[in-house]
């Protein structure tokens, strides 16, 4: 017969703490708006490696969660956005971590405006016009 020594689970700690956005689904909310499913990877401290998941959802209605993203992710904060997965796909960004009691478990969760930018995944700098010149084409 197996015997396995599972450990206690622990909750991840409350608090800011660097992230990188591991992966992302696309759904639908109940009332039709796209959304992203994003889990986040802790990058440092005792909670390193551990999985925060986040609900990023695209309507009017969520505007002010948006901005405070868009501004982590260094994307634009105002006007028409266009949201692609791959500006954040792979980036490192601070969070706050949040605990909640959902359905009697415990869960770990990126609060309202818990998005900061990482100052080590500054956008790469936009490159001067010839800067390619050694480039046969």
């Amino acid at each position: 017969m197996p015997r396995v020594d599972i450990p206690e689970e622990k909750p991840i700690k409350e608090g800011w703490c660097l992230a990188r956005v591991d992966e992302i689904e696309e759904k639908q909310t109940s009332r039709g708006d796209e959304m992203w499913a994003v889990k986040f990877r802790i990058l440092e401290g005792d909670d390193e490696g551990e999985i925060v998941k986040d609900n990023i959802v695209f309507s009017r209605a969520a505007a002010k969660r948006l901005r405070i993203i868009a501004k982590a992710f260094g994307l634009p904060a105002v006007g028409a956005v266009d949201f692609e997965r791959h500006d954040i796909e792979g980036r490192t960004v601070r969070i706050e971590v949040a605990l909640e009691d959902y359905k009697g478990e415990t869960k770990a969760k990126v609060t309202f405006s818990g998005y900061r930018e990482a100052p080590q995944d500054r956008a790469a700098p936009k490159r001067e016009p010839g800067a390619d010149d050694d480039l046969p084409f």
